[in-house]
């Protein structure tokens, strides 16, 4: 199975200011790629190099449904990881969600879909575990983190916006290949307090990421035009 870091997620309170921010900080303005009209979300992207891009999320100006990804942007706040996405080959989402299940995750597959600028809509295929950033899912206590216990994922989950959402390749061209170049990826990694644990959940998922010891979290460094840029959850 091919699978690789698609996207990380910077979720803002409000879309404009988002990117005027990311300009401000690297040079690099995202280009508008439309909205997850179910989510109320807003979307810019800004390639990372390769098949790798940054997804600057805030609220679409949309009456958000509650639990949307744009209601639980609406907050102030300043710019931060939210999420992060690892790309899957076409049809494994269901097995790979199955997997996820006996480690104890809940999981979903859905379909989401992107109106882009030029009003065509983009559908992909996502598996969401819980305390994912789209999906919906309330972060709350259960086997959501990485941590301990028996059947591999164990323990009483801390939230888990650190664990990833999955995706399916869509049709057309990948964001990252027409998105704004100048960004790239230095390092990512994720925190959890017990990292054994966790790495192990993600290697038996497929995923091959830096896990480190601390409080559940995501971080990320960017170099840029304008040097070098540190993002966290």
């Amino acid at each position: 199975m091919s699978t690789r870091l698609d996207h990380l997620l910077v979720g803002v309170p409000d879309l404009e200011a988002g990117i005027d921010w990311l300009q401000a900080a690297t040079g690099v303005r995202a280009a508008g790629a439309g909205t997850w009209e179910d989510e109320a979300a807003g979307l810019a992207f800004a390639s990372l190099g390769g098949r790798a891009y940054l997804a600057v999320v805030g609220p679409d100006g949309s009456a958000a449904p509650a639990g949307s990804l744009g209601a639980r942007l609406g907050a102030p706040a300043g710019p931060r990881l939210i999420g992060w996405a690892w790309t899957v080959d076409a049809g494994v989402l269901d097995g790979l969600a199955a997997d996820a299940r006996d480690l104890g995750l809940t999981a979903v597959v859905r379909e989401l879909a992107r109106r882009r600028p030029d009003g065509r809509t983009v559908v992909s295929r996502y598996l969401v575990l819980e305390g994912g950033a789209i999906g919906r899912f309330a972060a709350g206590p259960g086997r959501c983190g990485g941590t301990g216990g028996g059947g591999g994922a164990g323990g009483a989950g801390s939230g888990s916006a650190h664990l990833p959402i999955f995706v399916e390749p869509g049709r057309g061209a990948h964001p990252s290949i027409d998105a704004p170049a100048g960004l790239r990826l230095r390092s990512f990694s994720v925190a959890d307090p017990e990292p054994d644990g966790f790495r192990k959940l993600l290697a038996d998922l497929g995923v091959d990421v830096e896990v480190l010891e601390g409080a559940p979290g995501l971080a990320v460094v960017l170099d840029s035009p304008m040097g070098e840029l540190t993002l966290a959850s």
